[in-house]
């Protein structure tokens, strides 16, 4: 049996939406507004890590994962492959607990051919959510994306929910496909 549930906040009416799982109606209250983005830390190990790969280009990628408790954004791999489809598949993947397609951010270090401007390494961070993710999933990881990436502190950024985003060409174009029409007007 379903509840459709709708918040209150003043004057502001959000949208009703629909929770399956009745038992669970308040982590979704929590998640539909009420603080839990405010409530999800990024480890020190993932800040740590993160300023090693922008410091000495190494690991060349980090994947993290919410935690299991949902209390912090934590490193669940990361690699020195320059090889960016077994980056890619790592994404792609991820599963839950219960086996399910699992969502899962990551920074990758790119070198991008700018062409008469020589090669630039660009970190990009990537916000998977596969489209067939569970609902609740889907929404704790919408709704901690700017924690992570402010935490960060990172400027390009890809939200992908199919793997056709996560291709390569995407990557690209997003990284570089500015500076490549700067050259050629």
């Amino acid at each position: 049996m379903s509840t459709l549930i709708n918040l209150c906040w003043g004057w502001f009416r959000s949208p009703g939406f629909i929770v399956d799982d009745v038992e669970n109606w308040h982590r979704a209250l929590l998640i539909a507004g009420w603080g839990l983005k405010y409530r999800v830390q990024v480890s020190q190990e993932s800040k740590e890590l993160y300023s090693k790969l922008k410091g000495s280009r190494s690991p060349k990628y980090i994947i993290f994962k919410i935690s299991d408790d949902k209390k912090q954004i934590v490193v669940e791999d990361s690699g020195d492959d320059d090889d960016y489809e077994v980056f890619r598949n790592k994404l792609i993947e991820a599963k839950d607990s219960k086996g399910k397609p699992a969502p899962r951010y990551a920074v990758y270090d790119g070198v991008f051919d700018l062409g008469t401007e020589g090669i630039r390494n660009k970190i990009v961070f990537i916000s998977w959510v596969p489209a067939d993710t569970p609902t609740f999933s889907s929404m704790i990881y919408a709704s901690t994306r700017e924690t992570l990436k402010n935490a960060l502190n990172l400027s390009i950024s890809i939200h992908a929910d199919d793997k056709d985003e996560l291709e390569w060409a995407v990557i690209d174009d997003v990284c570089v496909g500015k500076d490549r029409k700067k050259q050629q007007a």
